[in-house]
């Protein structure tokens, strides 16, 4: 074979990267954010990500062959790549930039499974799949496992330590002072670098089952264990030199680090004293996944098809985009009813509403009193956003309906009744009053009471095309000790001010 052949043999080999290459761009729109996510290397807990990121890029050329040329592609995989698409346009026409960033790894072995089938694609899964350990999907894992288990484990170390602290929720008091638990010290960073770590172990030495499962085990349990043991020696230090050590208020980090450097060697030497005891692997166990189609010749339709799926949804997204933007260029106006049967207003005056939404349009509010001198009155806010973009989104997490200067969120209680339109609770605020809420989204003309619900309308209406005008609707009232005396109050409210409110959301 001539050297031009070798060569030209050779660059197949880089061809499932290029694919992977050609997906991440057609999707940067939504990628975009990681690079804040990425260059923080204090608190984000994924600082990783570039370095995983290029890790994952080896990893596919080293799982790829010079004899890697596109061949019987998978209509399945067309299939799932199309619905993949239009599944991310979806979310981020919507701005859920978690989820559309969720599905970047599946749409690039998808695109990978329209080239090579669904079983030459098997081998790329894992190598793929590691990018999730750099994509902020782990909140879940995080709020409802990692962090509790810290709180518990750091509650029985103090105990077991023989301190004199009382230890409440996510609270540890010493007579020097107190910590507070948060999620942040759940340990999430180093739970994700170990499982990496000791899956790419198991991968690259091509273990299975129940050897794979325990060497990626013992990254994690090793890994979680080690952040007990930080969380736990930092109250230790504060309790023993009362409060007064830097480890206690600037160090915890790279006391962390380093305690995660020495669990990580231990690990290493552990990984190869176990696979020294292995029998060794027989190299044609594995055989390569395109064996059998190494005489096809290359399917360009299914493979053309393949790449026109993968255009889907970021075409889609584009063209509602402009649609959005088209939109927005018409006058914005937020009024409050001038009219409402039963009530007078709206009127000035001072309000505990002050939701915070940085980056809202126009908010508005106002205070309506009843006809009937003898009920109290309501408190109105209504706030309005021409168009959902990265930072300025009605759904997200900078915004604070009840912001804690004014309101005790640990005192929201839901109401008796559920409606799909709103939701109901009550809350008290820093000054110990009780009023009685009722909170709802408008889009174009509906109301929906939660994120999911809002985020899929404004899904739908984007991908038809639609330019939605959508904002929170807040509705208020004072209450006594018992607050369903008010109910009958704030349906009145509620159905004499709301419908009128609805009209600048058409």
């Amino acid at each position: 074979m001539s050297s031009a052949r070798l060569s030209e043999s050779a660059l197949y080999r880089f061809v499932p990267l290029a694919i992977v290459a050609l997906a991440t761009a057609v999707l940067a729109p939504m990628l975009l954010p990681l690079k804040v996510l990425w260059m923080d290397l204090q608190d984000a807990g994924y600082g990783h990500g570039p370095l995983l990121a290029a890790l994952v890029a080896w990893l596919v050329v080293r799982a790829s062959s010079p004899a890697d040329r596109p061949r019987q592609g998978s209509r399945l995989a067309i299939l799932g790549l199309a619905m993949a698409s239009v599944a991310w346009a979806a979310a981020a026409v919507s701005s859920t930039t978690s989820a559309a960033q969720a599905l970047w790894p599946l749409m690039c072995w998808f695109a990978l499974a329209t080239a090579y089938g669904l079983r030459g694609a098997r081998r790329f899964v894992l190598p793929l799949s590691l990018l999730y350990f750099a994509l902020p999907v782990w909140g879940p894992l995080t709020d409802l496992v990692l962090w509790p288990l810290t709180i518990k484990a750091s509650s029985l170390g103090v105990q077991l330590l023989g301190m004199n602290a009382y230890v409440d929720r996510n609270f540890v008091y010493i007579p020097s002072g107190a910590f507070e638990i948060i999620s942040g010290c759940s340990g999430q960073h180093f739970f994700l670098v170990a499982t990496v770590i000791g899956l790419l172990i198991a991968y690259l030495n091509e273990l299975r089952g129940r050897q794979f499962a325990l060497v990626v085990g013992v990254a994690i349990v090793m890994a979680v264990v080690m952040n007990w043991v930080r969380v736990t020696a930092i109250i230790a230090v504060g309790y023993a030199t009362e409060m007064q050590h830097p480890i206690v208020a600037e160090g915890h980090l790279l006391f962390g680090w380093i305690l995660f450097a020495a669990v990580l060697v231990s690990y290493i030497l552990w990984a190869r004293f176990y696979l020294g005891r292995l029998p060794a692997i027989d190299a044609d166990r594995d055989t390569n996944a395109n064996a059998s189609t190494k005489a096809a010749p290359t399917d360009w339709v299914t493979v053309s098809i393949g790449m026109l799926a993968l255009l889907v949804g970021p075409a889609w997204y584009a063209t509602a985009q402009a649609s959005i933007k088209r939109g927005a260029l018409a006058p914005a106006l937020l009024k409050m009813p001038m009219s409402a049967p039963g009530w007078i207003g709206p009127l000035a005056g001072d309000s505990p509403l002050q939701p915070s939404y940085p980056s809202v349009a126009i908010e508005r509010r106002a205070i309506y009193h009843s006809a009937d001198a003898a009920l109290p009155p309501v408190h109105v806010y209504a706030n309005l956003y021409v168009r959902q973009e990265q930072g300025a989104e009605l759904v997200g997490y900078q915004n604070d309906p009840l912001p804690e200067a004014l309101w005790r969120p640990d005192t929201v209680a839901p109401a008796a009744h559920a409606d799909p339109r709103y939701r109901e609770y009550t809350v008290v605020t820093t000054g110990g009053e009780r009023w009685l809420m009722r909170q709802s989204y408008a889009i174009a003309d509906r109301l929906v009471a939660s994120d999911w619900q809002y985020k899929v309308v404004l899904a739908m209406d984007a991908l038809l095309l639609r330019a939605p005008r959508a904002g929170l609707v807040l509705l208020a009232t004072p209450c006594p000790a018992d607050c369903r005396a008010v109910e009958q109050v704030m349906e009145q409210a509620w159905s004499a001010i709301v419908p009128a409110l609805l009209e600048n959301y058409r």
